[in-house]
């Protein structure tokens, strides 16, 4: 298991003494050539690297600007798009690019955030992609699977719990 948080710019050196990765958001690597500039040269001195679809942050890509951000960033990991707790549109899109692998850098693998509105459905979509071939995998932070894996008065713990009943129950 690898710890990553996402940092402010002012913070990506510091990056490096805290995390055990970086995570790449492409909002902030299209926008801020300080931002690019520092991951490329963590690629070069080795640094693990996961690049992010920017979901949650709102944003939408072609599979073309992916695929140009992959190239140009080589990471080791690129989470393939998702849609929020939607497992059989994630599961599609991890249909689209697992035939893309070919297109990818040799060395970056795919992972597959695991979505869905019940635990059912967040294994369902575990156990397609990794039919697929995926061995990556995350779980969305704020799943409405979780509230109901661990109903509580307040919605924060609900998310907590639920999400660490999930992990065990996987």
């Amino acid at each position: 298991m690898k710890i990553s948080h996402e940092v402010p710019l002012e913070l990506l050196e510091w990056s490096k003494t805290t995390n055990d990765y970086e995570y790449i958001l492409p909002y902030f690597y299209k926008r801020y050539p300080e931002y690019k500039e520092f991951y490329l040269q963590c690629k070069t001195e080795g640094r693990f690297s996961i690049l992010d679809n920017g979901l949650f942050e709102g944003e939408t890509y072609t599979t073309d600007d992916l695929l140009e951000l992959i190239k140009s960033l080589n990471p080791d990991i690129f989470v393939v798009p998702d849609e929020w707790n939607d497992w059989s549109k994630t599961y599609e899109h991890a249909q689209e690019w697992i035939k893309l692998k070919d297109q990818l850098p040799t060395d970056t693998n795919l992972m597959v955030v695991l979505q869905g509105e019940s635990f059912e459905e967040i294994r369902r979509l575990y156990k397609f992609s990794y039919n697929l071939g995926y061995r990556y995998f995350a779980l969305n932070h704020s799943s409405s699977a979780y509230n109901k894996l661990f109903p509580h008065k307040n919605y924060l713990v609900s998310k907590m719990m639920g999400r660490i009943q999930t992990v065990h129950q996987m």
